[in-house]
């Protein structure tokens, strides 16, 4: 499909037992709640050509048993409640953007899913904000190491709570806030590192139950 604005509204591929591949061009991209659910043959869903704007409804590619890889490229993305939940074959998400916005549980109980890339729209390039919601990438249990680049990076409540196998976290910005419990029972987590340039916020009850944390480092450097 292809066109400067594209509209795909509630459950309007919901069921689509045979859907494999999914092709969108276009400049502004809506995909709205539950549009994707019970698509179960897709395996991939892959936007190489970068855009102006896509955003995600709640849960519209939820519980999806074989979709294993996710590739965006956009200059904003929006990705609203549940947008991937359950989809227990999930392995790689990687994001280009300048702007992006990931609402709760948008990732959660994702069980086998190992690696979360955020990058700018250009390969050497970083994003402008990251804005990560309460418990967006709740209960993931494969995920090993996070990286978040960014001018300004923002992690809600309880955000990679109980993600068992994480061993490494690297925040790189300018401003960084980290909410309330960001880490709980992450209980392999070795190496924790925040380099940031202006200001940093860390919230309470941050690394409960990571009897493995050996190597806190967080660097500050002003202007």
């Amino acid at each position: 499909i292809s066109s400067n604005e594209i509209y795909f509204y509630r459950n309007c591929f919901s069921g689509s037992g045979k859907l494999r591949n999914i092709s969108l061009h276009g400049k502004i991209i809506v995909i709205s709640e539950e549009c994707f659910t019970e698509c179960h043959s897709l395996k991939s869903f892959m936007i190489s050509d970068s855009i102006e704007k896509i955003y995600f409804g709640d849960q519209c590619f939820s519980s999806l048993k074989n979709l294993e890889k996710v590739e965006i490229k956009a200059t904003e993305i929006g990705f609203n409640k549940g947008c991937f939940s359950n989809s227990t074959n999930l392995k790689k998400v990687v994001l280009h953007c300048k702007n992006i916005s990931i609402d709760k549980n948008c990732f959660s109980k994702c069980k086998k899913f190992e690696t979360l890339q955020i990058k700018g729209l250009e390969s050497d390039s970083i994003a402008d904000e990251i804005n990560l919601i309460d418990e967006c990438f709740l209960d993931l249990n494969g995920i090993k190491e996070i990286e978040l680049k960014a001018n300004k990076i923002k992690v809600g409540d309880n955000c990679f709570t109980n993600a068992e196998k994480l061993q490494k976290v690297l925040i790189d910005g300018i401003t960084v806030d980290v909410k309330n419990n960001c880490f709980n029972n992450c209980t392999s987590l070795k190496s924790f590192t925040v380099n940031v340039s202006l200001s940093i916020s860390i919230g309470n009850q941050q690394f409960v139950q990571c009897n493995q944390l050996n190597t806190i480092n967080i660097d500050v450097t002003k202007p």
